[in-house]
Order: C-alpha cells, then sequence, then structure tokens
C-alpha cells in the first residue's frame, strides 16, 4: 500500500501541460480536453503522461475537430479501465494470454524481476494456458507499447522489471482481476 497519497495536478496545471503539447486549438476545445484528461487521470502526472503521449501519438490522425472531440469524449475512466484498454492494444511476439500473465505478475511483484524469472512464472500452467510449448519471453518480444510502461534495466546478461511506477502496478492488478489474484499465488509458489 501507498503510504501517502500525493495529490494530483489541477485543472489549470493540466491545461497547461496540453498546452505545451499541443497549444495550437481553440480554448474551449483545449478546456473540454483538460477536463477529458483530468477524469481520466485524476491528475496524477504519471498517468497524465502516458495519456498525453498517446494523444501525441494520436494527433496526426485527429485532424479534424469532431475526431479530437470523439477521442476526447472516448477516454476511459477510470485510469484502470484505459490501462486495461491500452493493454489489449499493445502490440508484442507473445503468445496468446502472456501478456495479460506478465503485467498481473509485475503487478503483485513487490520488486523488479529478472526477466529469467518472470519468464519461468509467467509460463506457468496456472497462469497461461500451453505455456509448456511456449519459448521463453525475450526483452525484444516486449515491444515499445510493452516497454513504455516498465522500468526495464541491464542485469548481466539478463533484464529486470517492474512497473515505471508503484501506482501503475496498483492499476493494473485492479484491471487485471482475478487474473492478478491468481499471479500472486504463482508467485508465492515460485518464491
Amino acid at each position: 500500500p501507498i503510504r501517502s497519497q500525493v495529490p494530483g495536478l489541477s485543472p489549470t496545471d493540466t491545461l497547461i501541460w496540453l498546452e505545451e503539447l499541443i497549444g495550437h486549438l481553440a480554448r474551449d476545445e483545449m478546456e473540454a480536453l483538460a477536463r477529458a484528461v483530468q477524469a481520466t487521470t485524476d491528475g496524477l502526472p504519471i498517468f497524465i503522461s502516458l495519456v498525453l503521449g498517446d494523444l501525441k501519438a494520436r494527433l496526426p490522425d485527429l485532424a479534424e475537430r469532431e475526431a479530437r472531440i470523439a477521442f476526447v469524449q472516448g477516454l476511459p475512466q477510470p485510469f484502470a479501465e484505459y490501462a486495461a484498454s491500452a493493454l489489449r492494444q499493445m502490440n508484442t511476439t507473445l503468445g496468446p494470454g502472456v501478456l495479460p500473465a506478465l503485467f498481473s505478475v509485475l503487478a503483485k511483484a513487490r520488486a523488479p524481476l529478472h526477466l529469467a524469472d518472470l519468464t519461468e512464472i509467467v509460463l506457468s500452467p496456472a497462469l497461461v494456458r500451453g505455456a509448456d510449448r511456449m519459448p521463453a519471453i525475450g526483452i525484444k518480444d516486449l515491444g515499445p507499447s510493452v516497454i513504455r510502461w516498465l522500468d526495464v534495466r541491464e542485469a548481466g546478461l539478463d533484464h529486470t522489471l517492474a512497473f515505471m511506477h508503484p501506482r501503475l502496478a496498483m492499476v493494473f492488478a485492479q484491471a487485471l482481476e482475478p487474473r492478478a489474484e491468481k499471479a500472486e499465488t504463482a508467485l508465492a509458489a515460485w518464491a
């Protein structure tokens, strides 16, 4: 559990961040976008940075005001819904069910895990059907859409992985229930 709750940014701060990122839109549209981002993220900077990263990537496809309004109105709330939606859209070369299992294990882990250990836990029959026929998980299998949520560090010939912030781990644990509970059991059995 988090010992102290850090307050989120104010709606005005969110608007300023948005203006720095995409300041060429009409004021009423910027304010509507800021309200939507604020509602999705509760003003938490780590969440805002992820949503705004997605917005910036999609901006070239949102040239028309109507497309931007649809994007704003379609932002999932709360952030756990946003994270679950992002998880469904992530591109990897992993087998079926592996990515949700991997995120479930990372959500329940109390510390970074070596990728070799993570592979052993994730590719257990308890978490992924047909895991015994799947190859080990390599760092290149994850891809940028997955890595952006994680703190990945080199550890000799291996890597360690964890969510880049404890709040992200909490969000994915919530988004991935009841799979996350199975992951916690698998972690306990592995330890």
